[in-house]
């Protein structure tokens, strides 16, 4: 992501633990990350805490999103939850140009406040 954004500042955290004040921010983007956080709701908790706005990308199949990815199922729900309005977004090169060779696989969740 560097090379394509080499302008942003890239930081890095533990998602159910943010160092940063609340409102800090206009976005928090969990890029393929979700499935590997201890606390999915915690994580979602903390992201609406620093950010007027969430961007979840995901990738799996819709056989696996059906099966294997029941949390991933929940999302546009869990989000809704929080206050978000959620549109889901398959992912394409126009839709999320920094995806690569997962894209006939992924979504996008777009939550604003």
């Amino acid at each position: 992501a560097k090379e394509i954004l080499p302008e942003v500042v890239f930081k890095v955290a533990d998602a159910v633990s943010l160092p940063f004040e609340d409102n800090r921010f206009s976005v928090v983007i969990f890029d393929a990350i979700l499935m590997y956080v201890s606390d999915i709701h915690r994580a979602l908790d903390e992201a609406k805490r620093v950010a007027r706005n969430i961007i979840i990308i995901d990738w799996f199949s819709e056989e696996e999103r059906k099966i294997n990815y029941s949390f991933a199922r929940n999302y546009p729900k869990y989000l809704s939850r929080l206050g978000f309005d959620v549109k889901s977004i398959q992912l394409t090169k126009e839709t999320w140009p920094l995806s690569r060779n997962w894209e006939e696989n992924g979504y996008v969740f777009v939550a604003t406040r």
